[in-house]
């Protein structure tokens, strides 16, 4: 199994202009607020559609992710869209992402994980 260390971000109850994904604002609902950690991982290619486990140290069932990919090899961005294009699922479970593929990929992957945790006050 791969594995990531999540790194975390400053307690926040609202994220202004993140530009990690382009994602502009996120308001944390109902005055809680969130821990926020960021991971990176290498996402081994697929041989058949099925699933591969990513370890993260610090992740939950209740973890809310957002996945990227980093395009980091211009020479490989097709195989790199076409490989990520067959990601159809990600799950969470307590120390670990569960990826689902439709089908083999050409490369592995480098994805980045925003990770939000929601925090009762």
């Amino acid at each position: 199994m791969a594995s990531c260390e999540l790194v975390k971000i400053p307690k926040l109850k609202t994220i202004n202009d993140v530009s990690l994904f382009g994602i502009g604002n996120i308001e944390i609902k109902g005055g809680g607020s969130a821990s926020v950690q960021y991971a990176t991982c290498v996402l081994d290619a697929f041989q058949s559609a099925t699933y591969k486990d990513v370890a993260i140290e610090g992740i939950t069932e209740n973890s809310t992710p957002v996945l990227d990919i980093i395009v980091d090899d211009q020479d490989n961005i097709n195989r790199i869209y076409k490989s990520w294009s067959c990601i159809y699922k990600a799950t969470t479970h307590d120390g670990y992402i569960r990826f689902y593929s439709s089908s083999a990929t050409e490369i592995p992957l480098n994805v980045q994980i925003l990770v939000f945790n929601n925090e009762e006050q």
